[in-house]
């Protein structure tokens, strides 16, 4: 007996082809420094009692559907899942410093099949573990994946890591080996590589940053539909919510305009988090017409006092560089 040990594990995604469900091609990619892959996978069961069988059991036990979601957190090398967050990504030619990347939003009136080269994105999550011997693999493959939510949270002095919360249609399991895997080498991003803006371009007072936690919540709903399946159909992004959680050490630079311009003035604002290790790495989140739904000063009798706000955007992009030369596999 082989006992599988996690250094042989491998988490990593298999692009769609563009059909909902099906991966494009077998070239497993990666999510970034992956530290977790947690799955939920439910089998409905109906308990049926029924008169005529004699004793106070169970009757039968049915099979109704089955769901698949999931958790993955890893430590992040690009913005690449940002893109299966928000729905759609324009890759430019090569830079002689890397290669850019504008993800943007897709919205209802663009679909959730392919529009033109508009999609909500799809993947497929391969999770592999790994011992010696032949056909003494566990191989998981969950089929038509879609970021239900996705965060990107920094605290000072670590690295930032990336949560991503998914919904997926169905599961394949195989004992063979995981496919073909190459693990990135790119530095993950670090705290010290992050600066806040408010307005974009304005740092002073926000270089106190001491925590952050960037959200997009896609809300998706899934159906079970009459149609012969016990999986879900393709899940429906409903309302987006975005959320900026940040953290600094309160200061007389930006305590005013913060509180009363903001907070109980209400005045709308754009805002950005720059991420930027190297000039051929780095993110720019870009927030549009935000308000700030909190502003929370304890009062305490030593140390640095935080400052705790909470802001809301209307809509997001990301401007984003690194060494993929395209986001999209088609």
């Amino acid at each position: 007996m082989a006992i599988f040990m996690g250094e042989n594990n491998t988490v990593g995604f298999l692009f769609s082809s563009g059909t909902y469900a099906t991966a494009s091609g077998n070239v497993l990619q990666s999510f970034g420094l992956v530290q977790s892959h947690t799955p939920t996978e439910t089998v409905n069961i109906s308990n049926v009692r029924y008169t005529g069988t004699g004793d106070r059991n169970v009757g039968q036990f049915v099979t109704t559907t089955k769901d698949y979601a999931g958790t993955l957190t890893y430590y992040p090398q690009s913005f690449k899942t940002a893109w299966f967050a928000l729905g759609s990504t324009t890759d430019t030619s090569g830079l002689a410093t890397g290669y850019t990347h504008v993800i943007s939003e897709v919205n209802s009136d663009d679909g959730n099949e392919v529009t033109g080269t508009e999609k909500f994105v799809d993947f497929n999550i391969e999770d592999t573990h790994s011992v010696s011997g032949t056909s003494a693999n566990s191989k998981r493959t969950y089929n038509g994946c879609m970021v239900d939510s996705w965060s990107l949270a920094g605290t000072e002095g670590d690295i930032l890591s990336c949560d991503i919360s998914y919904k997926g249609q169905s599961v394949t399991y195989t004992s063979g080996n995981a496919t073909t895997y190459t693990a990135a080498t790119t530095k993950p991003f670090l705290f010290e590589d992050c600066l806040f803006h408010l307005p974009s371009g304005t740092s002073t007072g926000y270089d106190t940053m001491t925590n952050f936690t960037f959200t997009v919540n896609n809300n998706l709903l899934t159906r079970h539909y009459g149609n012969g399946s016990e999986y879900i159909s393709m899940p429906k992004p409903q309302s987006r919510d975005y959320s900026f959680d940040v953290t600094i050490d309160e200061n007389s630079t930006v305590r005013k305009t913060l509180y009363q311009t903001y907070f109980e003035g209400g005045s709308t604002f754009n805002c950005m988090l720059e991420v930027k290790s190297a000039d051929a790495n780095y993110g720019y989140i870009i927030m549009s017409g935000c308000r700030l739904s909190n502003d929370s000063v304890s009062t305490p009798n030593e140390g640095v006092t935080d400052e705790r706000v909470t802001i809301i955007p209307k809509t997001v992009n990301i401007n984003s560089r690194d060494a993929n030369e395209l986001f999209t596999p088609w």
